[in-house]
This record gives C-alpha cells, structure tokens and sequence, in this order.
C-alpha cells in the first residue's frame, strides 16, 4: 500500500483493529480515517493500529496514524497462532509453494508470515493442499491446520 484517499474510512464507527505493513508511511489524507470537522477522528481514537516496529514512531508523529487510540509494532500483535506443535501430517516445500499431506480431508490449511500476516488459506483435497505463499528462499511461515502450527522454513 502507498496511499490512502480521501474518506477512505470515513464513518467507520466499527473499525477496531488495522494492520499497516508499510514501512514507509503510505501517502494519506488527515481525512482518511475522518476529520476534526465532524468529530470522524474519534472513532479511531478507540482502534488499535499495528505497524511495523522500525517505523512505529514515525506512525505516532504523523497524523492521521498518530490519532490512533492504541499504536503497537505487528511484532507485539496477536497473531492467532499457537505455539508450534507437531501431528502426523507431512509439510514440505518446493519453491515458494508449501505442501501439506495428510489424511484430515476438508481440513483448513492456512499460512501466515511469521509476524502473523495470513498470506494464504485451502483445505486438504485427496490427501494434500498445495499454496503459494509468494515469499522468498529462507523465509520462515507458519502452516495452521486446526489447532496444530507448524513453522517451516522455505528451501
């Protein structure tokens, strides 16, 4: 992400947690998330704002970010993993694709960054679930499949 327009979240009186990965501040109007004009500004002075630790500074001094409520770095966010653990399933890759075989048919794989990011998700068909997860050779991913997690490193 690079920008933010105009209004873009504007009478979100709902919006409780955003993820912002970008460590460079994306270009955005004051009036992204509302404005002072109409009190918008409030709403997301009850939300939590998730940034990238190296630039969570630059977040707090710059408004709109800076009007968050709540702003951690995404290495303190709740990723909804577990710890790993293991189970008789098999995980391997190959490239950037992860494989899982197990005989859990219907299962629910999912895949998150290791910041907790969820970059894919499918469900185990005819004994495997291949997904592409996009990220480079020696990246770390964690592979959920029910409460088990798993974390793989991609060759």
């Amino acid at each position: 992400m690079t920008s933010i327009e105009y209004a873009a979240f504007w009478h979100c009186p709902n919006l409780k947690t955003v993820y912002c990965y970008a460590t460079k501040l994306p270009e955005t109007s004051e009036n992204a998330f509302g404005s002072y004009n109409d009190n918008q500004h409030f709403y997301i002075n009850y939300a939590t704002l998730y940034v990238p630790a190296s630039v969570i500074n630059e977040y707090k001094a710059t408004a709109p970010w800076s009007w968050f409520g709540t702003i951690l770095p995404i290495e303190d966010a709740t990723t909804q993993i577990d710890a790993t653990s293991s189970n008789n399933c098999n995980i391997i890759t190959n490239g950037n694709d992860i494989i899982v075989k197990s005989d859990a048919d219907g299962e629910k794989v999912s895949i998150y960054t290791i910041s907790g990011q969820l970059i894919g998700a499918t469900a185990i068909r005819n004994g495997s679930a291949v997904i592409n997860t996009n990220l480079k050779p020696g990246s770390v991913a964690i592979v959920k499949i029910k409460q088990n997690t798993y974390k793989i490193r991609l060759d």
